[in-house]
């Protein structure tokens, strides 16, 4: 009844269809820090965490208040249903903003590994994990990624124009009258 997966490039998104409650653990090593709830109740969370501040900033890590993680979990509800969430979560993703990760070939198009990361989670009182690997792919510009897209959009455009004037002009031919002789 999970589902997880990648959206957007570097969001996570899970969701949870069963009836069990579904809860992501935060950043603290040692514990599952309950920092997200997504449940037939539906989805929450904790306001007084330090992943919540942490996730925040999706480029950098957000600022976390002094205090926050420590007394009572302030949960709130950020939807009913469907019992889904997406977020930033900084283990899936490279925080490095524009500088290339270290140990990568920029001209290599092979995939190079940057690092593995995992976000662990409970469905109900069975502990999860979700391992991910982020991958460098270098070695093409912008014409080489998408230049075939820009070929094609270009013949069609192309195409749309020699119909438009084909079109035009025959409806101007039609539209002139025979005179009488």
């Amino acid at each position: 009844p999970v589902d997880v997966r990648m959206v957007d490039g570097d969001q996570i998104r899970f969701e949870n269809t069963g009836d069990e409650e579904l809860t992501l653990c935060g950043y603290a090593a040692d514990r599952c820090e309950a920092w997200a709830k997504l449940g037939p109740d539906g989805v929450f969370e904790d306001r007084n965490s330090a992943t919540y501040f942490t996730n925040s900033e999706g480029t950098k890590e957000g600022r976390v208040p002094e205090g926050a993680g420590t007394g009572a979990p302030k949960f709130h509800r950020v939807r009913r249903e469907p019992a889904f969430f997406t977020y930033h979560d900084h283990r899936v993703h490279w925080m490095g903003g524009s500088t290339l990760p270290p140990n990568v070939d920029p001209s290599d198009s092979s995939p190079q590994k940057v690092y593995d990361g995992k976000v662990e989670f409970r469905y109900g009182d069975t502990p999860g994990v979700v391992t991910t690997r982020l991958e460098y792919v270098g070695g093409q510009s912008w014409v080489g990624r998408y230049g075939e897209y820009v070929l094609v959009g270009a013949a069609v455009l192309a195409m749309l124009v020699v119909f438009f004037v084909d079109a035009r002009r025959r409806r101007r031919g039609s539209a002139v009258e025979p005179q009488a002789e």
